[in-house]
């Protein structure tokens, strides 16, 4: 594909997106990641890079989430990138990243606020956290979950935690799946505000990886993104067992010893491999027709 076409490309899904704003905003980031990228063709200045648009200060966040241009990088363009020895990059992330988060909050006020009326929701809530599956669950027991797509669903349930509380359909279903949960979210809302839910989940999410990512050896090759620490194959082992260490000792009166934290996290190729690089890909195919 030419710039031309790319260009002419992108400037239909900004058309075609342009009543979405969740895609408008996607496609729009995209195309100024495109458009950095192409000006690195012309750029021999370190500065001149520094400057583009798609850089920016890293920052940290009194929530203690570390932001920086990586972290906000499009995960198809992160996909482009490797270390600067070519090792591939992998990820390793924490499965139903903020629904866990609040899970295990919850669970652990539930530790200290005991009534029985809990212990079965406590179980079901504990069970689908070491599992990794709560967003698994939710759609299986719930229509209107399981007729959205993956993606609709991450946004639905998310906005339901964090937003306002609202009679909205997302608020409803979670309140019939998991009520003790989302009584207690929206008894915080209420006292302190909405916004104190996503604080609470921030913050504790900055605990877990920030903490970890501090600890990760300085010769060796690491990045956080908010809920996920980018590192190389050899190194994902390392970094998950220090993840399943620090939520361990965050939530001792949750996770007992006996627990496996396996599923919690998760190991992901982000990189892209050898063998799909379309370089790659188009040798393979002109030698298989040349020996035709």
């Amino acid at each position: 594909m030419s710039d031309e076409e790319c260009e002419e490309f992108l400037n239909e899904l900004v058309l075609k997106f342009s009543k979405d704003k969740d895609y408008l905003f996607k496609v729009m980031r995209y195309k100024e990641y495109y458009r950095g990228f192409k000006s690195l063709n012309s750029i021999d200045d370190p500065l001149q890079v520094l400057s583009l648009y798609v850089n920016y200060i890293p920052s940290i966040a009194n929530t203690g989430r570390v932001y920086h241009t990586f972290a906000s990088m499009p995960r198809q363009v992160r996909k482009c990138l490797r270390t600067k020895s070519n090792e591939l990059i992998w990820e390793v992330d924490m499965s139903s990243a903020q629904p866990s988060i609040i899970f295990l909050e919850w669970l652990k006020w539930t530790k200290n606020n005991y009534s029985s009326k809990f212990k079965e929701e406590y179980d079901l809530c504990l069970k689908l956290l070491l599992d990794g599956g709560i967003y698994k669950y939710i759609e299986s027991n719930s229509e209107y979950f399981n007729d959205l797509s993956y993606e609709k669903l991450k946004k639905s349930i998310l906005s339901a935690i964090n937003a306002e509380n609202k009679p909205t359909q997302s608020n409803k279903e979670l309140s019939r799946l998991f009520p003790n949960v989302m009584m207690w979210v929206n008894e915080i809302k209420k006292k302190s505000g909405y916004k104190e839910v996503s604080f609470l989940g921030q913050s504790a999410e900055a605990n877990i990886f920030v903490e970890v990512y501090k600890s990760i050896p300085d010769k060796e090759f690491a990045l956080i993104i908010h809920d996920c620490i980018l590192t190389t194959k050899k190194n994902t082992k390392t970094v998950k067992s220090h993840l399943e260490n620090r939520v361990k000792k965050m939530y001792p009166e949750v996770i007992l010893p006996n627990h496996n934290l396996d599923n919690l996290f998760k190991e992901d190729l982000v990189s892209i491999p050898d063998e799909e690089l379309t370089e790659n890909k188009l040798k393979k195919f002109y030698n298989k027709i040349k020996n035709l």
